[in-house]
């Protein structure tokens, strides 16, 4: 009897576990469904900014992948910022403790537009072709590995 009950929990658990690398793995490569999506945007609106996002991929290898993310502000006539992607990776062996530690940032042809006013003149700070590697080192550390820009405005 003991011995039939260890096998029905082992077979329980094996499917389990395999269920999950098979969600991990969706959400790895296909990233997360429409809905998950423009809800995450509904959150991040506010009355006067605007998100869009493109895909979003979550997952132990790849971290959290953001592609062709822009924030746009009613109040000017160009996007605040927009990147074509934005990644974050996570320690895995904080991860399997269930920690999210950051451990690197990448973001790639990002683009930042900000209205500069001074008394009644206005100008856009136009930062663009933003690259950028960097590697957090520890809680007070970063490391830029690489960083790209082309500025206007300065």
């Amino acid at each position: 009897m003991l011995l039939k009950t260890w096998h029905i929990f082992r077979g329980v658990f094996s499917l389990a576990g395999m269920t999950l690398c098979i969600l991990i793995l969706i959400l790895e490569i296909k990233g997360l469904p429409e809905n998950l999506i423009l809800g995450l945007r509904q959150k991040l609106d506010s009355p006067h900014l605007n998100f869009s996002i493109g895909e979003v991929h979550v997952g132990p290898i790849s971290g959290i992948k953001i592609n062709n993310i822009s924030v746009t502000d009613d109040s000017q006539e160009k996007a605040i910022y927009q990147a074509g992607k934005i990644q974050v990776l996570f320690n895995l062996a904080d991860l399997s403790q269930g920690l999210f530690t950051p451990e690197s940032l990448q973001v790639r042809n990002a683009n930042f537009n900000l209205k500069l006013k001074h008394g009644n003149e206005e100008e856009y700070l136009l930062v663009n072709q933003v690259n950028l590697n960097a590697k957090l080192l520890d809680q007070k550390t970063l490391k830029v590995n690489y960083f790209t820009c082309n500025t206007k405005n300065l």
